[in-house]
């Protein structure tokens, strides 16, 4: 996809990485900002000044907001200024989208520069623009109400089956991969029988004497072999389901949502629609929901645990669930 689908925390570590770096390369550069220059600053960011004149005019409408440096910068002076920006809120795992205020046309015939304000989000779709065009996803202007009105409009949370569909592929990828790790461990197995010199003395020893295995490799191997081929024949004849789980805070209360999914995901590639959607309070999660999370709760964002499911953030989970 080319609108922005980036985690909020990577976006921010990146964010925070560059600002890291160009403060240090300025504080060694005798030819420094300006003060004028250094504040246009939005949560720290440099920006150019249009581009903060949008930020601090959507914060006056929506004071949530937060913001964070996305790709693209140019030269104020002596400083270098961030052109765009990525737009989160605290405890959501992905961006809202992007702002920016440079020249977005797909063509520029004369060379010349004609910067506008931009609002980029995943319920923008401008049909004019081919989907792999990043202006696809844009709401492109140059009047500044325009934009913030834009930016209120699109820059919205996203929804708990957006989320579970954008967080889907790294979860269904491992959850087939078992089934053939699984496959190719017992065919690892399986070779280690067939080499030629240790099957050659095996089957020279079995005309002499019968069944005495000689070579300790096959001897090995074979035993390896039996309980390898039944493990892999168990995980060929699982079907996986799964949960998507997202706590939230209501209020002074903790509540969880659980998508259920019927699909067998060692079968389907894409995520599809979720057979049950339920809200329950903490206590009331069943004891196999809870027993999975707390295990996935050990672990770092992104990391998936076999058979059990995969932590997408602090509170976003996907768990597997056996399919009868």
């Amino acid at each position: 996809m080319s609108y922005p689908n980036n985690t909020a925390a990577a976006a921010i570590a990146l964010s925070n990485e560059w600002m890291k770096s160009w403060d240090e390369a300025e504080d060694k550069t005798p030819e420094v900002a300006s003060e004028a220059e250094r504040s246009c600053r939005i949560d720290g960011i440099p920006v150019n000044k249009r581009l903060f004149t949008l930020a601090s005019e959507i914060r006056k409408v929506n004071p949530a907001l937060k913001f964070c440096a996305a790709a693209g910068y140019s030269w104020h002076g002596a400083q270098r200024v961030f052109t765009q920006m990525y737009v989160y809120r605290e405890g959501h795992d992905y961006v809202l989208g992007k702002i920016g205020y440079g020249d977005y046309r797909l063509r520029k015939p004369n060379y010349d520069t004609i910067n506008k304000y931009m609002v980029a989000s995943r319920k923008i779709q401008n049909q004019k623009v081919k989907e792999y065009n990043d202006q696809h996803y844009m709401a492109i202007t140059d009047n500044l109400a325009n934009a913030v009105k834009n930016a209120c409009k699109y820059l919205v949370p996203h929804t708990l089956a957006e989320i579970a569909d954008m967080s889907f592929h790294d979860f269904g990828k491992e959850v087939r991969e078992q089934k053939n790790d699984a496959i190719n461990a017992a065919r690892s197995v399986v070779e280690k029988c067939t080499s030629v010199s240790v099957v050659k003395a095996e089957l020279n020893n079995l005309i002499r004497l019968g069944v005495e295995f000689v070579t300790p490799e096959f001897k090995n191997a074979a035993a390896e072999l039996f309980k390898a081929t039944a493990e892999a024949e168990v995980e060929k004849a699982r079907r996986i389901g799964a949960y998507f789980v997202q706590f939230r805070n209501f209020g002074s209360t903790m509540r969880v949502d659980v998508l259920t999914f019927d699909k067998n995901f060692r079968n389907d590639i894409m995520i599809g629609e979720a057979t049950n959607s339920t809200q329950m309070a903490v206590p009331d999660l069943p004891l196999d929901i809870q027993e999975k999370i707390a295990v996935l709760s050990m672990v770092e964002d992104g990391t998936s645990v076999p058979g059990v499911g995969r932590k997408v953030s602090a509170t976003s989970f996907w768990l597997e669930r056996e399919l009868t």
